[in-house]
C-alpha cells in the first residue's frame, strides 16, 4: 500500500526525512494550522488585472507564493521564486478558452501538481523560464463540438531562486 504525502500548503516542502511511525500518520483537523504558520492573501490590481497572490510562512515554507491565474493574465510575464504554485482555471468565462488542457512548456521547471477538470495547479520546481499554455487545438470549433477558441492563452513564467 502506498500513501501520498502532501505538505501543509502547496508552496511548502515536505521534510527532508520522514520517519515511519508505528501508529500511522498524525492527521490534523482541516481547521487547525501547524504551529508557527501564517498566511497573507491580498487582492491587488496590476495594469487593470486582478491579482490574487498568497504568501505563507511556517515550517517547510519555500518563500514561494500561491497565485491564481485568470483569462486576463493571457500574454503576461510573471516573475516568482522557486516553490511558487499557480492555480489555473477555469479560463472559459469570456474568451472561451478551454480550462484544460493547460500545459507547461517545460515540466522540469514548471510541473503539474494537481490536474482537475476546472482547476490545474503547477509548481515552480527550479529556476528557469517556462510558459503555461492552452493551445487553440484544445478546441474543435469547425465541427461544432467544442468551445469556440480565440488565439492561444499563454502566460510566460520566469522563476528565480
Amino acid at each position: 500500500m502506498s500513501l501520498a504525502l502532501h505538505a501543509a500548503v502547496v508552496t511548502f516542502n515536505l521534510p527532508a526525512r520522514i520517519a515511519p511511525d508505528p501508529l500511522g500518520p498524525e492527521v490534523m483537523p482541516e481547521s487547525s494550522q501547524p504551529a508557527g504558520y501564517s498566511a497573507r492573501c491580498p487582492e491587488t490590481h496590476a495594469n487593470g488585472r486582478l491579482v490574487i497572490e498568497c504568501s505563507y510562512n511556517g515550517p517547510g515554507a519555500t518563500g514561494g507564493v500561491l497565485r491564481s491565474l485568470f483569462e486576463s493574465d493571457n500574454g503576461t510575464t510573471i516573475r516568482v521564486k522557486v516553490g511558487s504554485v499557480f492555480a489555473v482555471g477555469p479560463l472559459h468565462d469570456t474568451h472561451h478558452y478551454a480550462a484544460l488542457p493547460v500545459a507547461s512548456t517545460d515540466s522540469t521547471i514548471l510541473g503539474s501538481l494537481f490536474p482537475d477538470d476546472e482547476v490545474h495547479e503547477f509548481r515552480a520546481w527550479r529556476a528557469g523560464d517556462a510558459d503555461l499554455i492552452v493551445p487553440t487545438t484544445a478546441c474543435d470549433p469547425p465541427k461544432g463540438k467544442g468551445l469556440p477558441c480565440t488565439p492561444p492563452w499563454i502566460v510566460h513564467v520566469e522563476i528565480t531562486q
